[in-house]
């Protein structure tokens, strides 16, 4: 983690979907020490994040709809609210397990996407 707090970020948004992204460690006298915390010290606006093991497939859906809301002008909070009605609304993934875990803290607002993307910084965990 001390790696992620050394970063210089301008983002408005960072998206950890992977198990229990969202947890962190008690320290007395400061709060909840977690990788969201690290995000926000590195210079990310929010974080989106799970608070829980989730599923491989449930995950790939959510973030595919979050991302087209997303990218069709809807803020961040707009968005996964939109691709959790989805999932609910579906015959397999509708059970809150595949859903429920994943929030947004920070700011929630309209992300402004340019036209051409073309730097992306990801982390991946076995």
């Amino acid at each position: 983690m001390r790696e992620i707090y050394n970063l210089k970020l301008n983002s408005d948004l960072v998206t950890l979907s992977s198990c229990q992204t969202g947890l962190g460690e008690f320290i007395k006298g400061e709060g909840i020490e977690g990788i969201n915390r690290a995000f926000f010290y590195a210079g990310t606006s929010s974080v989106l994040m799970s608070l829980w093991a989730v599923n491989d497939q449930a995950s790939y859906q959510l973030m595919e709809r979050f991302y087209f809301h997303l990218r069709s002008s809807e803020s961040i909070m707009s968005a996964l609210r939109k691709a959790k009605l989805e999932l609910i609304g579906s015959n397999t993934l509708s059970h809150p397990y595949y859903w429920a875990g994943f929030i947004v803290s920070g700011k929630a607002d309209e992300i402004i996407f340019p036209h051409s993307i073309n730097k992306w910084l990801f982390f991946g965990s076995p």
